[in-house]
């Protein structure tokens, strides 16, 4: 999907992807929990094009208002940059994709 991803990236997608099975966010027993294969694909190629946000191929004003919700609402899906945090830089990453389309 994206050979430029660094091991940390991956970790942290695949963190972030993971299906909690126990309490909520990480924990001893069950980590961060199921491997969600189909989530992590799904938030690489999110991250390959970020203006469309919603995945559904048309670049538009719902991939905006979808992109916003995430990012106010502190979604995993917003961090474009993988950093672990929503800062203006995921912003960026999104409007500068949208923008450009």
């Amino acid at each position: 999907m994206n050979p430029e991803l660094t091991f940390e990236q991956v970790k942290h997608i695949l963190e972030v992807t993971a299906t909690d099975i126990e309490d909520p966010g990480y924990d001893a027993k069950t980590g961060h929990g199921l491997v969600n294969a189909r989530a992590a694909v799904e938030y690489v190629i999110k991250m390959a094009l970020p203006a469309n946000f919603n995945g559904d191929e048309n670049i538009d004003t719902l991939d905006a208002i979808d992109f916003l919700i995430a990012y106010g609402q502190g979604d995993v899906t917003a961090d474009l940059d993988l950093d672990g945090e929503h800062t203006e830089a995921d912003l960026g990453i999104f409007m500068n994709s949208y923008l450009e389309e």
